[in-house]
């Protein structure tokens, strides 16, 4: 594999993460079951291990009783092996607004870090076989919530989606 086509493959994992991040703060199922080979695993911890599928339904079931929240990675280290196979690390910084009580919120705030095993099968986009997620710190913070800011959606009424022509759509 050439230096080119490593860059390319590279930016392709990269893409992934990111839509990953992204389909699960816009609670964009489908857009989440894209970066994932039928059959892929995910071991994370006592939260999940399983099948992608199953994750999902429980990052779904979790997340729809927050009041948001918001996924962001960090570093990366990206390890293409050949053509078709490449191992990532990636830091992420997970956020969650939990609601206690009527005026009283909690955040929570999670540092982790994704092991992933990335393939392309006979040259389609790349995806995940399989990922573990490690929890390194986990912050809690109890605090106000400012409702005057503009919310985000978790959903593909949120404005970011007016942005896009192809990628989301």
């Amino acid at each position: 594999m050439g230096p080119l086509a490593e860059l390319v493959a590279k930016q392709a994992i990269e893409e992934g993460l990111y839509t990953y991040c992204r389909s699960i703060d816009r609670m964009d199922r489908g857009l989440a079951e894209s970066i994932w080979h039928p059959g892929a695993r995910a071991d994370y911890g006592a939260f999940f291990q399983g099948d992608s599928g199953g994750l999902l339904d429980r990052i779904w079931t979790l997340h729809a009783t927050l009041e948001t929240h918001a996924h962001h990675v960090t570093n990366k280290v990206i390890e293409v092996l050949s053509v078709d196979r490449a191992v990532a690390e990636s830091y992420v910084i997970v956020m969650l607004r939990l609601r206690r009580a009527s005026d009283i919120w909690l955040d929570q705030i999670l540092s982790v870090r994704y092991f992933d095993r990335w393939s392309t099968r006979d040259g389609a986009t790349w995806k995940l076989d399989e990922r573990r997620s490690n929890r390194d710190l986990l912050t809690q913070i109890k605090c106000t919530h400012s409702p005057d800011w503009l919310p985000s959606r978790r959903d593909t009424l949120d404005p970011s989606y007016g942005y896009f022509e192809k990628r989301f759509r």
